[in-house]
């Protein structure tokens, strides 16, 4: 069974990634120094070698044109080695006389310089060599002697104290590197500690929050920088979540409220008819009629409690294209007929108002809009529909010659189970969602809904809903 993958934690990670990073940078530097000190140490034995080699050749050559070859004692070579240097003397192909040689093989010296004379070659040992051609070079090899033919004298160089100054620099480099990178680790760690305590203060309070032992206020913004947005970000979505719970909890409150409302009604009546209470066929046949309203009411709360829902849910809308003034002349012919007494005035433009909406959704606006000006108002006050459009939005207000409502009751107008006059708008059988339907109906379809309205005595009085929706050309 393959073992779970536990994540590592963002401070192991930085941590991690930040050595990774400065061991890659302390190897590059290292392995970059050190190429170029073994390069400088090889170009500077080729060069002193190089230079013994021209001296050679020069003074072969000059004497070869002059005196037709070079006789000379094995003892005027030697000023021409220098520290470290040895020659090897090659006789009729073969190695001969050797002096001052370094720790390698005189056949391999021979060997793998005479691949290519006159160039450096570097061979193990370890050592560089070069051979130096020298047709016309005749060598005595002790005083007294008959001097020899030499074909080619090679020149070895010991590169053993180079190599050593390499390792001693790659060993300094190593523990100067491990103990760097160990600095590094410690500082590293404190500054990424540093840096995540706020992150890690955040998921405290966060944590405290999600307990309940803390409000979202007691989440510190801490600044600007990028944990201080975190933290901006989670308070705000804690402070969401607690309003929408507190709606939901008053929401759930109030439907119990108004459900239970009804529900007392028609069990108070069947009991009284359980027991007897109800005298003869018409007080009975009262009795059911006050449960069947009450039962009305209740099915018009609960489908305006299901449309909430939905709404709240984003259910896609039936969107077609709809000329809005034939709708809004439905709507006001509806409400003529069930208050003959009350004045309706329509004004459009001459021009169709196109939209594109859900007809049957906009259709319960205009009749909540319309409705709700019928029913908190007196008998005789007019009821007024404009349907007009500005630039690339259409606008319908419904504005009503009532009493008006306070100023300071505005700003709850659109909220759930809300009423201005909560015992009239009860016996009246209002449930305090009808403008709450008209604004999640309306902002479903991209618009907005406002309302304004004056108090006192006078042309102005009177409230005046506006709803805003996009314009079809």
């Amino acid at each position: 069974m393959l073992a779970a993958h536990r994540p590592r934690s963002i401070r192991l990670r930085l941590i991690a990634s930040v050595l990774a990073v400065l061991t890659l940078v302390l190897a590059g530097s290292a392995g970059a120094v050190t190429w170029s000190l073994s390069t400088f140490l090889e170009d500077r034995v080729s060069e002193r070698l190089e230079s013994v080699r021209d001296q050679i050749q020069q003074a072969v050559a000059l004497n070869v044109a002059n005196q037709g070859g070079l006789e000379v004692g094995i003892e005027r070579l030697e000023p021409l080695l220098g520290e470290r240097t040895g020659l090897i003397l090659v006789l009729d192909g073969q190695p001969g006389f050797s002096m001052n040689l370094p720790i390698v093989s005189t056949g391999q010296a021979v060997r793998e310089s005479g691949r290519a004379p006159g160039e450096v070659v570097f061979v193990d040992g370890p050592s560089a060599a070069i051979t130096v051609p020298t047709k016309g070079l005749r060598i005595a090899l002790e005083t007294g002697t008959e001097p020899v033919e030499v074909d080619s004298v090679v020149l070895v160089v010991s590169r053993s104290d180079d190599l050593e100054t390499l390792n001693r620099l790659v060993r300094i480099g190593v523990l100067v590197g491990v103990l760097a990178l160990g600095l590094l680790a410690v500082l590293t760690a404190v500054v990424v500690r540093a840096g995540l305590r706020p992150l890690t203060e955040l998921a405290d309070a966060v944590q405290a929050v999600g307990r309940g032992e803390r409000g979202p206020s007691s989440i510190a913004l801490q600044g600007s920088t990028e944990t201080g947005q975190v933290a901006a970000a989670v308070r705000e979505a804690f402070t969401a979540r607690a309003r929408a719970e507190d709606r939901l909890r008053s929401f759930v409150a109030d439907a119990s409220h108004e459900l239970r409302t009804p529900l007392t009604k028609i069990g108070g009546w069947v009991d009284l008819y359980l027991q007897g209470g109800l005298r003869g066929e018409e007080g009975t046949q009262a009795a059911m009629e006050k449960v069947e309203a009450e039962v009305g009411r209740m099915g018009l709360l609960v489908e305006e409690l299901s449309l909430l829902a939905r709404l709240d849910a984003q259910v896609p809308l039936d969107l077609v294209e709809l000329d809005l003034g034939p709708l809004v002349r439905e709507v006001l012919d509806d409400a003529q007929v069930v208050s003959a007494q009350r004045d309706f005035t329509f004004h459009e433009p001459a021009a169709p108002v196109r939209v594109r909406g859900d007809a049957e959704r906009l259709r319960r606006v205009l009749r909540n809009l319309v409705g709700n000006a019928v029913q908190h108002t007196r008998a005789d006050a007019a009821v007024e529909v404009t349907l007009r459009t500005q630039e690339q939005t259409v606008l319908i207000s419904v504005r009503d010659h009532g009493d008006g409502i306070p100023a300071e009751q505005l700003p709850k107008l659109f909220e759930r189970f809300w009423r201005a006059e909560e015992s009239r708008s009860r016996a009246q059988g209002g449930s305090g969602l009808g403008l709450a339907i008209v604004e999640a109906v309306v902002v479903a379809h991209g618009g907005t809904v406002s309302a304004t309205s004056q108090t006192g005595a006078g042309p102005d009085q009177g409230t005046n809903v506006t709803i805003s929706l996009p314009r079809l050309e």
